[in-house]
This record gives C-alpha cells, structure tokens and sequence, in this order.
C-alpha cells in the first residue's frame, strides 16, 4: 500500500484501461452530485480522502487482454500502463470533470489554468498524439475489448472527431449524463461567481491535487478476478450480471491453459455483453433492468426448484458457475461458496437438499461448451426480453403479426412478470409454430393473469412452479400445445368460481371507502371497454384512447380517471348535491366510486370541468371538449340525459356485461330448472351486488331538490361599495339554501340582526339576500352544508340548541322556534339584565369624560369583564349600538366594526344629545 497520492501523481505515471471484467460506467445522478458536492465543500487548503485505487501493471509484451504494443510509443510521456481493478467509477467521473472543465475554458477564451496551459492538461489527463503524426492519438484513459465504452468515451465524452454510428448501452447512457452534469454545474458555479476564473482554477486543483486516494498496485500473477469479486465498490453495488461476468472470464482463465482459446472465450462473452447491454438500454428513458433479466432467463433456462433459500443468484454464482462444479470430472456437485449478500445466501437446511437436488442433473457438457451455450442464450434472449417491454419496436429476428404484438401489449401492462419467461421461448421458436397457436398461448396467458392473478384473490406465487417448468420446456422441446394446456389449467381451476372470488375482493375495497376506483386493474379494464366500444363506433377516431396515452405511469398526465358524479358531490351545492338527494354519506361515496361512475378522460377535455353539472359536462364550451366530443367511453356516457344513482348503475351493469363475454366468465352461474325469467333475475340481482349498489332500487322518499342559485347572480356589494362575487365561497358553481329559509323564517318575527359564523361564506350570503338589514339577533353556524347546523346561543337553559339535523319545513320551525325562545329571554350570561349592561357602559363613558380624553374605545370585552360575565354576545354589540347612538354624536371606526363585532372605536367631543 503506497501513501496517498493525488490525480495529477497518478496521471504522472499512468496509462488507465478497464480491463474485459469490469463493468462500464455505473454511476448515476446521486453519485454524481454526491462527488460534486465533496469538491464544493473542500477548503482548497485541505485534503480529502477520496477512497482506493487498485491498479495491475500490464506486461506490455505479453498481455492476455490486449494490448497493442504497437502504442508503446506512449511511454516516452509514462512510465506504466495498468489495468484498474478497482476504482474506476471514481477515475472516470475525474477524467469526464477534466474533460468538462477545459471544453468549458476553451468557449470562454481562458487559456491557462492555475499557469498551466490547457494543452498541458489535455496531454496529462486525456491525450497524447505521437510525434510526426497527426492521426496516431492515444488515450490515456480507455477501456479494453468494451467496443461501446471505449468508443463513446472517446467519440462523445473526449469529442474525438467522425464517430461514425455507436452502440448505445446502459453504461454509455451513464457517461452523457455525466458529462451533462458537470457541464451544467460549470456553467453554474462560473456565473454565480460574477464570471471569476479563480473559481474555476480552484475546482481543477482541488479535483487533481486536494482529493487523495491510497494507490494499490498488484503483482501480473494476482487473481484479479478474485480480487475484483472480493473487493469492496464503494460507489455502487455491482450488478449480479456484472458479477456473473467476472466469474466466467475467471473460470476460462483457470480452466483452459490455453492462451489462445481463453482469447476466443474471452470475446464471446465480452461480445454478449455487449450485446445485452445494449438490448437492456435501447429504451434511452427506460432502462430494463439487468436483475431482473438475468432471473427471467434462469427461469427459463434451469430447473426451477422453488426451494426455499435458492434463488438465481445463489443458484448461478454458488452452485452452477463455481470452479469445483467443473473441475470434479464433469460430476456436478454442489460447492458451497460465499457469497456477499446474507439475505440471498442458501439457507443451512437447505444445504444438503440442494446438494442432493444437483446430483441428480446430469453433465454431458464440457465446461467450455456448457458456457459457450449458456451465454449464447443470454445473448439472444436479450433480445426477446427487450420486445417484451417494447411491442412496437423492430428487432431483427423477430416477425410476428400485429395481433399478436397487441396480446403481449396486453400482457405488459398486466405486468405480472412471472409469464415473461415463457414468452421469451414462445418468441425464441416462433417461426416453428402457426400463427393461430402463438396467438391461443398468448390470449390464454392474458386471460389468466386477469382472472386469475388481477380479479381472483390469488397470491402471485400461486401455480409458479408449473408456469416456469412449462417455460423451460417451450424453451427445449419446442412443444406449445403442453404450454397452452399447463396455462389452461390454471385458468379453469379458477373460472368456475369467478363471480365469487372477484366479489370477495372488491367488497374489500368497497367496505374501505375506495371502491373500484382503488383496483389497480382498472385503468387495463377501463382501455379494452374503450376498445370493445369501437366495434360499434369507428367515427371520430382522432379522440380514441389510445394504448400509448393510457396506462403506463409515466402518463398518468394525459390520462385520467374521471368521476362523473364528482368526489365532492356531498360537500357541493346546486346540480349534484340535489343528484344525490336522499341518500347518506356512505351511499354517495359508494356511488362516487362505483365502476359505473368512473370513465377515462381523453388528453383533449379539460379536467377543470370536473365539478360542472352533467349537461356543461357534456357539452363543448369556452375551448374545451365535451363527453359528446370525446372517446367512444366518454360518447357512450354522453348519451344519457341526466347522471342519477341509476345512470350509475346502468352503466355499470353494462360494463360487467362486457367482462363476462370478452373473458368469459360468468358472475352467476345458472342453477337447473331455473327458468329464462328467473335466471335473468337472479343474475342481474347477483351484477347488483357485486357492483354494492342494491341500495340504488330501494323504495325511499326522496326530499325536495334544494334552493340554487346560479354563481352568476351570487354578487354584491359591501360595505365600501366594492363589488363582491361569491362563487370562491360556493365550490364555483351552485350555492344550497336550504338554511336559507330559516332566515327567511326569522325575517316574519321582525327579527332585525343576525350574527353568523362566516367560516362557509353565509354572512356574507345573507348581505346578498337582505342587502344587511339585520341587526339583532343570536349567533349560529352552520357546521356542515348538508347534514346539520350548530346554534350558539346566550345562557338558555334547555332551550339551547347544540346540533339539529334540517331535512324538512317541519325541522326549519322546530330551529326557529328555539332560536325565538333564546332571544326572547329577559336575561342572559349569568342573569344580568340588558339594563345592567347599558348602565355600565354609561358609566365608563362619563369616566372617559371626567379623566379628559380625546378619543374613547370601549369594546364588549370591556364591558364583560367589569362585569364578570363569561359570554357577551350579540347583546352586548346591541347595547353599545343602543348606548351610543342615542345619547352622543358618534364616529364609529369601520375597520373596526367590520373586523370584531364587539369593538367600536369613538372619536367624542362629550356632546350630549
């Protein structure tokens, strides 16, 4: 172990390759900004340990990778070339910093960095071209045998000049988005520094000088593909993929005393690799993941054992994959190895049943063919797996009909990964069966992740086994006709008691309140219903919901799911609250979220709409699109005249009308001797059911629709003559004035104010109604716009209302009557009269006057304390009113009187009346 040395002493020294073994760039964005954020936060006056750096001097003659001796020309300008076993990710986020800063420098005219020319750096840390020449260029950092890295690094990192086409990977990905990074982040820091080159000199010398690494060089005869196994990746966890690699170039390497046959080995799987990469990262916004991949392919391609502690990496990196399962004659026994990772590590009783389970596989392979074949359709099966995931691409080798790439659409966004193994091999032999037969396996697999897996309550693992034996045997055997029937199986065990297993999963989410719109099938079922619809419609096709808009996560921004009646419509007024009437709380939210109710909504409307009553809902308006205008979905409810509880219901029938026939099922199953009449009884009843709207065909009286207003005509004017709308107040639309006939009611007893909470708006209601003509009376709120109101009233005995439900005229007198009796009360508080409360405001005026003041504010707070009362309430603002307007000439304080009902400021010149 050497002491720790910097960027600028190791490129003193060094030529950097990445050798065969090692991954490509891995870092992502946290990564990135996290080794940013440790230069920014460096003192250029201290040092910062960065990590370690492993390094394998390569004998440049004699090298088993590759290296061209005709380039040993480099080491006129350095002493050593190394392979860099571990800390690449690190050295190569340093070199793309490098890169960045002098791309930055030159487009800014800055020539010199800290006194040391920009040429001088770039024939440091980038590279070096050959004396006499003009082509010969070599870099100083590269990789070996990976084509793609090594040619994007030098092409579009290092903008080495016709790069021509290049291989795209996951890894090269990795490499732009570095370089975007740190391209941004320049820019950034340089501006913010009012366009300071010292801030720039600081950054380079502290990358190169201040970040320090402990250097670790490793003899030619050190395993380093042990080493690069073993050793601790502090950036990011290496891949089991990128694992499983190493382990095959090291077993090639103890297995073959073969140079040149290890060579041969050596490309073949560095060539896959390639290849899988750049399959696994051809979706430049989503990347597959290589985990995954690699466990779908073991599915296919091994036995699959279900034992408990064995799973693919286990299985490929401790059992298949050792030295001691190839070098024991061919006789496979399981090695026991370590591996780095405890939750994946093979359990100690399950140790001798795998070593048993092994045993019995019997090897007729040579190591170096089992390899070859294994990685060959590692290689190839990349391929299928990418088609998968992206129907609508061209990849070479496979054709197939568009009927068919729409069931594996289908399929993808079922998302129930556990079949992708199985169509990985029906793609692989697609050309050995019709088109009728690839077309049953796939609908048969569609049909069974939807009915069995999506509305019956069956646990994901549920038949696994089977479906990957199956797989495996579609793989090798080529015989669809045993996978079409394994996968029909499954799927008839579960059919006969479809209606059953779907309505004990969706009352679970309609007892919690979230009803269909929680399953996470709906927005899959709600675009093959928009399908179905276009067997009967095929207008207006440009407003279709179409596949690539529906379902994917990533555009849940162009769709959505609409609730015609709307979530809110028990906490709205007007259209939809009277839609409703009659029916509780719970009743609504059922109805809210019931299948019926809930309808995709195309790109084109306008979401805003959502609360509108039903015909603007319809209609095409102030630029936005209508259901009449939309999708088949939106056509078809369009078609209704009104959206009542029973609309809801109709349309749900429909709907489940629908799914029996396309996946053919049956909600009801009809019984014997059951007549035409009684089965379509029964089976409507069950669809009612299921659908939890039974309480939809219930004989109950319904109220009378409430009092609206149109928003329009929900405006006045206040105090200051400023015109004032409040439709803010009234959810935007339509305002319920079903406690406004209680007002109304108080108005015959002469009743000339009231005092009202205005938290809902209603204060300022009763100013548009009554243009603010009351004047006395007590205080009440209403709670909740639907259900009841809350009265607070003065000390009234059992008279005091504290809740009241308002359904009917009949409730209305019952309020009023008690509102009445409180405000006929001769006292109030604790039994002081009106005249107590008037006497004492007289008295603390004429004490205002003896002591001279020019300005005299008495508020009601005031005056209950002096009198020791707990409440003052709307007497209290009387009293004063009463005092004061009768016996002085006042001005009273607006601002005041509008902001605290007991406050009145005066301004007195002490004239009595």
């Amino acid at each position: 172990m050497k002491s720790l040395e910097s960027l600028s002493d190791l490129f003193n020294k060094y030529v950097f390759r990445i050798p065969e073994y090692q991954r490509g760039y891995a870092w992502k964005e946290k990564q990135i900004h996290d080794f940013w954020n440790d230069l920014m936060n460096l003192d250029i006056s201290r040092n910062h340990y960065t990590g370690m750096i492993s390094l394998e001097t390569i004998d440049k003659q004699n090298d088993k990778q590759g290296w061209n001796s005709d380039d040993n020309w480099i080491f006129k300008y350095k002493e050593e070339a190394c392979y860099v076993i571990d800390g690449q990710q690190r050295l190569t986020t340093s070199v793309i910093l490098i890169f960045s800063i002098l791309k930055f420098c030159r487009a800014n005219n800055i020539n010199n960095l800290n006194d040391i020319s920009l040429d001088d750096i770039d024939n440091k840390y980038i590279k070096v071209t050959q004396e006499g020449t003009i082509f010969n260029t070599l870099y100083i950092f590269s990789y070996i045998n990976d084509k793609a890295s090594k040619e994007h690094l030098e092409y579009k990192i290092f903008e080495k000049e016709n790069p021509g086409e290049l291989e795209q990977t996951v890894y090269t990905y990795n490499l732009d988005k570095a370089k975007e990074i740190f391209s941004n982040k320049i820019e950034e820091l340089y501006r913010k520094s009012g366009n300071n080159i010292k801030v720039i000199e600081d950054l380079f010398s502290k990358l190169v000088n201040n970040f320090k690494y402990n250097v670790f060089e490793v003899n030619n005869d050190f395993d380093v593909y042990i080493a690069f196994e073993t050793m601790n990746n502090r950036g990011k966890k290496l891949s089991t993929l990128e694992l499983l690699k190493n382990r095959l170039l090291y077993l090639i390497s103890v297995l073959s005393d073969n140079p040149s046959y290890q060579r041969q080995l050596r490309n073949i799987i560095i060539s896959s690799w390639t290849e899988i990469y750049k399959q696994l990262g051809r979706n430049k916004d989503v990347k597959l993941s290589d985990e995954d991949y690699l466990r779908y392919h073991w599915n296919m391609y091994f036995p699959y054992t279900g034992t408990r502690g064995v799973n693919y990496v286990t299985d490929l990196l401790g059992r298949r994959f050792t030295l001691g399962t190839f070098r024991l004659n061919n006789d496979l026994v399981y090695i026991k190895e370590y591996i780095d990772n405890d939750d994946e590590a093979i359990e100690e009783d399950n140790f001798e049943v795998e070593k048993e389970n092994i045993k019995e596989e019997k090897k007729t392979k040579s190591w170096d063919v089992e390899i070859i074949e294994y990685v060959d359709s590692l290689k190839e099966s990349a391929k299928y797996y990418y088609f998968i995931n992206d129907p609508d691409s061209k990849v070479i080798g496979i054709n197939i009909s568009t009927e068919e790439i729409a069931w594996i659409k289908r399929i993808k966004r079922l998302g129930f990964v556990t079949f992708i193994p199985m169509i990985m091999s029906l793609l692989k032999h697609a050309d050995k069966f019709s088109k009728d037969k690839r077309i049953e396996l796939l609908e048969t697999i569609e049909n069974t992740i939807f009915i069995v897996y999506r509305c019956s309550e069956a646990f994901s693992t549920y038949k696994m086994n089977p479906i990957y034996t199956a797989a495996r045997n579609l793989y090798y055997e080529a015989n669809i006709d045993n996978c079409i029937n394994t996968v029909k199986e499954i799927l008839n065990r579960i059919k006969p008691r479809f209606g059953e297993y779907f309505k004990n999963k969706m009352t679970k989410f309609i007892e919690s309140g979230k009803g269909f719109y929680s399953w996470s099938e709906l927005r899959y079922f709600l675009f093959e219903y928009e399908q179905h619809l276009r067997e009967f419609d095929s207008q207006y096709r440009s407003f279709l919901l179409e596949d690539k808009y529906f379902l994917t996560s990533r555009d849940k921004d162009k769709v959505s799911i609409e609730h015609i009646l709307p979530q809110t419509a028990n906490e709205t007024y007007g259209y939809w609250l009277n839609q409703v009437r009659g029916y509780s709380e719970k009743e609504i939210n059922i109805l809210t979220n019931s299948l019926g109710n809930l309808l995709p909504l195309s790109q084109s409307i306008n979401s805003s709409l959502q609360n509108d009553s039903f015909e603007e809902k319809k209609k095409y308006r102030d630029g936005a699109i209508g259901y009449e205008n939309g999708s088949l979905s939106e056509r078809e409810v369009a078609k209704y005249d009104n959206w009542t509880p029973k609309s809801i219901l109709d349309r749900g029938l429909k709907m489940l009308d629908f799914l029996e026939k396309h996946w053919d099922v049956k909600f009801y199953n009809r019984k014997p001797n059951e007549t035409e009449e009684e089965y379509k009884n029964n089976r409507r009843k069950t669809m009612i059911d299921f659908l939890g709207l039974s309480f939809v065909n219930d004989k109950r009286d319904i109220p009378e629709e409430y009092i609206v207003i149109p928003k329009d005509e929900l405006v006045f004017y206040d105090d200051k003559d400023n015109k004032r709308n409040l439709s803010h107040v009234f959810n935007n639309y339509w305002v319920n004035l079903k406690y406004y006939k209680i007002v109304k009611k108080l108005k015959e007893y002469n009743i000339d104010f009231i005092q009202v909470n205005n938290r809902y708006g209603w204060a300022d209601l009763l100013k548009v109604f009554d243009d603010g003509k009351f004047t006395k009376f007590a205080t009440f709120r209403f709670k909740n716009q639907i259900d009841y109101l809350e009265v607070n009233l003065p000390k009234a005995n059992d008279d005091e209302i504290k809740q009241y439900i308002v359904n009917s005229d009949s409730d209305i007198e019952v309020v009023v009557n008690a509102l009445l009796n409180a405000y006929n009360k001769e006292t109030f508080g604790d039994n002081v009269t009106f005249k107590k409360i008037t006497d004492t405001i007289e008295e603390m005026i004429q004490e205002g006057i003896e002591a001279g003041k020019k300005e005299l504010v008495i508020s009601g707070r005031d005056v209950q304390n002096r009198l020791g009362l707990k409440n003052s309430g709307p007497r209290m603002y009387e009293a004063l009113n009463s005092i004061f307007n009768k016996n002085y000439d006042v001005v009273v304080d607006e601002t005041l009187k509008n902001r605290l009902v007991y406050s009145i400021k005066f301004d007195l010149n002490y004239r009595k009346r």
